[in-house]
C-alpha cells in the first residue's frame, strides 16, 4: 500500500517537471515524435468512457514520447521512477486524475504546440492540465486522510 505522502510528493514532482518537459520537447523535438504523439492522442479519443486506467497508460506513453524529446537525461531517469510508481496505484489513482485524463482537446492543443515548436505555449498548456490532475489528487489525498484520522486506514 503506497503512502500518502509519497504519491504526493509524486504529483508534485510531474506538476513541476511536465511544463518544463513540455517547452524543452518542443523545442528539441525531431520530426519522427509527432506522428507518434497524434497516434497516441488518436488512441485515446477512441478509448470507452470510464476507462481512465486505459487512458492514464496512454498519457504515460504520450510523456514518455514528450521526456525522450526533450533530451533532458535527468528527466528520463525521474520519468522513469515516476512511471513506476504510478504502475503499483494506476487504479486508485487514475479516478483522481480523471479531468486531466479526459481532456482530449488539452492533449491535442500540447501535440499541436510540440510541433509548432512553440515552447511557451506547451508550456502553458501542460502546466493546465497537469493543475487539473494536481487538485485532483489534492481531493483523493484530502479523503484518505480524513479516512484514516478517523480510524478507516
Amino acid at each position: 500500500e503506497p503512502r500518502a505522502d509519497a504519491i504526493r510528493s509524486m504529483v508534485e514532482l510531474r506538476t513541476a517537471m511536465g511544463p518544463d518537459i513540455a517547452a524543452r520537447a518542443a523545442m528539441r523535438r525531431d520530426d519522427d515524435a509527432l506522428p507518434r504523439l497524434s497516434a497516441v492522442v488518436e488512441r485515446m479519443t477512441a478509448v470507452p468512457r470510464g476507462e481512465l486506467v486505459v487512458l492514464q497508460k496512454l498519457s504515460m506513453e504520450l510523456w514518455r514520447i514528450l521526456v525522450d524529446s526533450s533530451g533532458n537525461v535527468a528527466y528520463a531517469l525521474l520519468f522513469n521512477t515516476l512511471d513506476h510508481a504510478y504502475g503499483g496505484v494506476a487504479d486508485v489513482v487514475a479516478p483522481a486524475l480523471a479531468s486531466e485524463l479526459t481532456d482530449l482537446a488539452g492533449y491535442r492543443a500540447l501535440v499541436r504546440a510540440v510541433a509548432a515548436r512553440d515552447a511557451r505555449a506547451a508550456r502553458r498548456v501542460a502546466a493546465r492540465m497537469l493543475a487539473h490532475g494536481e487538485a485532483g489528487m489534492d481531493v483523493l489525498l484530502e479523503g484518505a486522510a480524513r479516512s484514516f484520522a478517523q480510524g478507516g486506514g
